[in-house]
Formats: structure tokens, sequence, C-alpha cells
């Protein structure tokens, strides 16, 4: 969750990715683009970016978006990332089968 809204997702359902907003009580779908067949693996968010670690076959790997989960880029980490962690302004992940990887995220509000 953030400070608004709660987020939903499935490690055994393919393509979900929810955000229910309290004011409205309403989920919506927040896969713009993320792979169009994915699992969620993890997801983190921290100062205003929301963090998607996601399997997809060759699309796999960490999304991120800036607002809220209406839209996602892919970032240049590799493999599938099963954990995320921030501390200070760097993101570390664990990826599947093994080993960690970090990402420099600079200021984040």
């Amino acid at each position: 969750s953030n400070e608004r809204f709660v987020f939903a997702g499935s490690k055994t359902d393919s393509e979900t990715l929810l955000r229910f907003d309290p004011i409205s009580k309403e989920w919506a779908s927040v896969a713009d683009g993320l792979p169009e067949a994915f699992t969620l693996q993890v997801l983190q968010s921290h100062g205003g970016l929301l963090f998607a670690g996601i399997d997809a076959g060759a699309a796999s790997g960490l999304y991120v978006s800036p607002d809220e989960g209406d839209s996602w880029q892919k970032t240049d980490l590799l493999g599938v990332p099963v954990s995320l962690l921030v501390r200070g302004t760097t993101l570390f992940a664990g990826v599947r089968d093994g080993g960690l990887q970090s990402i420099e995220l600079g200021p984040c509000e």
C-alpha cells in the first residue's frame, strides 16, 4: 500500500495487479505498461514510486511506476525480483536463482 491506495496482486493468477481506492471503494486494474502475460512476484512502494517484480519470460524484471500504477516502465535490473528492500536511496532486489542486485534511486519524494 501507499498513502492513498491499497495494491493487491497474485502469484498464481496471471496478469493480476489491482489498486483499491478507499474513497471510491473501487478496485481497478493497474497493468498498463506491464507485459501482457505476467505473474507478480513482489510489490514495494517508496517515496512516490511503486516497484513490481514481474515474472514474464523474456519480459521479466523490475518495473517502476511513478504515478501510483497508472503506467509502468521496465528498469535495467536483470532477473526476476522476488524480494525488495529500500535503504536510503538504494533499492536492493533479491532475484530468483540467487543473487542480489541494487539500483540507485536518487532523491524520492
